[in-house]
C-alpha cells in the first residue's frame, strides 16, 4: 500500500511516533514504522491506518 506524505505524517503524529501494538518509539529505530490498515481491505476493512515497526506487518501478514 502506497501512502502519501501527508497522510503518512499524519498517522505517525496522531500515534505519537510510537508503534501502535509495542510502544516502541519510531526515533530508537533502525528505519521507519510501517503504516497499515487496522483491518485488511480484503476482509471488509476501511481506511482507517495505525503505525507499526515493519517486523509487527511482517508477523501480521
Amino acid at each position: 500500500m502506497s501512502v502519501n506524505r501527508a497522510t503518512r505524517n499524519l498517522v505517525r503524529s496522531r500515534a505519537n511516533f510510537l508503534c501502535e501494538y509495542c510502544h516502541s518509539a519510531e526515533e530508537s529505530s533502525s528505519t521507519l514504522f510501517t503504516i497499515d490498515h487496522i483491518l485488511p481491505r480484503s476482509i471488509g476493512g476501511n481506511d482507517e491506518l495505525f503505525l507499526i515497526t515493519k517486523h509487527r506487518n511482517i508477523d501480521n501478514s
